[in-house]
């Protein structure tokens, strides 16, 4: 006896068409997916987004869920801002944060530290 595993199917033209497994499209799969096949420095359509990451698709729901997490987190940004909210009849844009993070390169620290000289408290500023 073997196991058969479980498959997400789509119907094209009339035949079942095995897209992979389910665990594709939780949630955590979705985000990580976005992350390394979809987003980049461009702004795209949730449309466009969607259809970058390949097969399986998650559900429209499923996906708008995640990349507002990915905003959210700072990962991604959307236009408009998703500070604003949701708006209904907008078209969302998405890409990869344009917002510097302690780990980007380009990042840089100011660095205050206080020493003291001949009885004399200086304060050194180091970048």
């Amino acid at each position: 006896m073997f196991e058969v595993p479980r498959l997400i199917y789509e119907l094209r033209d009339g035949q079942m068409i095995p897209l992979g497994s389910p665990t594709q499209v939780t949630l955590e799969e979705v985000k990580t997916r976005f992350i390394n096949n979809a987003l980049d420095d461009k702004l795209q359509s949730t449309k466009d987004i969607i259809e970058a990451i390949g097969d399986p698709k998650p559900s429209s729901d499923q996906a708008v869920k995640a990349l507002e997490e990915l905003a959210i987190n700072g990962i991604a940004d959307r236009t408009p801002s998703i500070i604003q909210g949701k708006k209904q009849g907008t078209t969302y844009k998405w890409r990869r944060s344009q917002t510097p993070t302690s780990d980007d390169p380009s990042y840089r620290s100011e660095v205050k530290l206080e020493a003291e000289l001949n009885g004399r408290k200086l304060w050194i500023s180091e970048l």
